[in-house]
């Protein structure tokens, strides 16, 4: 059996693996996940019209691929000239 944690908080994460900690000896493997650049974020998101827009939705949501997938629900600007209008429509 495997137990996948995952979390954002490293001092908590890091602190089930340590002294007195029952996970502590136990684990395999300590994965830290950095964030998309934009550049990264155009690929992943395919997002039309080039890195200017890419650099703009990265600006607004960050470097998290989650947050493209489950909050956003796909819903990512048509291109530039739709960048204002999908800003608005995520309020």
């Amino acid at each position: 059996m495997r137990l996948v944690l995952c979390g954002s908080a490293l001092t908590l994460m890091s602190g089930l693996l340590v002294g007195q900690a029952p996970l502590r000896g136990r684990a395999q493997a300590e994965v830290l996940v950095a964030p998309f650049d934009f550049h990264q974020t155009a690929r992943f998101a395919a997002l039309d019209g080039g890195l200017p827009t890419a650099l703009r939705v990265h600006a607004v949501c960050g470097g998290i691929p989650g947050y493209y997938v489950d909050m956003l629900v796909g819903d990512l600007p048509a291109g530039g000239g739709d960048f204002d209008a999908w800003v608005e429509r995520g309020r």
